[in-house]
């Protein structure tokens, strides 16, 4: 007891110790006092708010060095596959010292067409690309995607507005590796797209979210795991918390995963406490793990050529409509 450990231990007479317990404990004294359990006494740390990541400027140019290689891997194998000369294209390709180029841009389309449920293969998707390009341009000019010859696998990079690249993920399912991050990524960075507009903004986790709000124009938040998730809720994420006065009085609407639910209804309500109008959303229950990615090609695959042509001709009005669809599709968490 804390009693025999002022007398044996700290040398305090009984009369000593029972004032000591008495003062302190404001209990009772007597000569044979409850033993009490011995709990320190430790003097609260003040909260200390948390930092972002530091990346050295060295690091920082290492990481857009690979990230820029990646994107021109991904280029002059989109242009080898579709048949495009470009001026230097032979003076790239004589520096790949002995790779299987045919065998290359094989996998490279397959990963990308097939890889992702066919998604970017859609049509639809490409309609909503600037004119002259197809999903697959469009992410590889905006710098999102590129290519990994020694990995053999897409890569996407994660930019801040200034195009600078924060971070790489390697997509090598074909290796049993979903993400692998390269070396000097920030793994907290958080994409986003956040204008001064009366849209809605959406929060989602992944990177092929990142792809399909990129290609509708849609403003969104895109973090990237369930951790990064949790953290944002708690306060804890020092990038996430550097978002909030942005999006005071904007109405959000967070679609990650439906196996995520606990977590996206504590973010949500982390937000409304800042100011913000959230709300946390999930798909159907029915698949697990059914997310943005599942909805947009479900329902692209689902419309007929006519909407084709209507995209084609009045993309804004079929924005509108998926963004309809969209939340019709959604059941807001309880």
């Amino acid at each position: 007891s804390i009693y025999d450990f002022l007398k044996e231990i700290c040398g305090f007479s009984a009369k000593s110790a029972l004032e000591y317990l008495n003062d302190f404990f404001n209990i009772s004294a007597s000569n044979n006092p409850a033993p009490l359990p011995f709990k320190p006494i430790i003097k609260a740390r003040q909260p200390q708010p948390p930092q972002a990541k530091q990346v050295s400027a060295g690091e920082l140019a290492e990481l857009n060095r690979v990230a820029n290689e990646l994107s021109l891997n991904a280029l002059a194998l989109f242009n080898k596959a579709h048949y495009i000369e470009r001026k230097g294209e032979q003076s790239f390709y004589e520096r790949l010292n002995g790779i299987d180029v045919a065998r290359q841009v094989e996998a490279f389309t397959a990963q990308f067409y097939y890889g992702q449920s066919g998604l970017f293969n859609s049509t639809f998707l490409s309609a909503f690309a600037p004119k002259g390009q197809t999903a697959l341009s469009f992410l590889i000019l905006r710098g999102l995607l590129g290519y990994d010859f020694r990995r053999e696998c897409l890569a996407w990079i994660l930019r801040d507005e200034r195009g600078i690249a924060k971070a790489i993920a390697y997509n090598q399912r074909a290796q049993g590796l979903k993400w692998l991050r390269a070396k000097n990524s920030d793994n907290s960075f958080i994409p986003r797209q956040i204008r001064n507009t009366n849209a809605p903004i959406f929060i989602a986790e992944g990177v092929s979210e990142i792809a399909i709000f990129s290609l509708l124009d849609f403003d969104f938040i895109c973090l990237q795991n369930i951790g990064e998730i949790s953290k944002a809720s708690k306060g804890t994420s020092a990038n996430f918390n550097e978002l909030l006065p942005a999006l005071k009085d904007r109405k959000i609407a967070i679609i990650a995963d439906n196996d995520a639910l606990e977590q996206n209804k504590a973010l949500a309500e982390f937000l409304n406490a800042n100011g913000a109008l959230a709300t946390a959303y999930y798909f159907s229950l029915d698949v697990k793990g059914y997310d943005l990615r599942d909805f947009t090609r479900d329902y692209f695959a689902s419309l007929s050529l006519a909407r084709l042509e209507n995209a084609l001709t009045m993309p804004e009005q079929e924005k509108r409509a998926f963004m309809n669809a969209l939340f019709k599709a959604l059941n807001k968490v309880a």
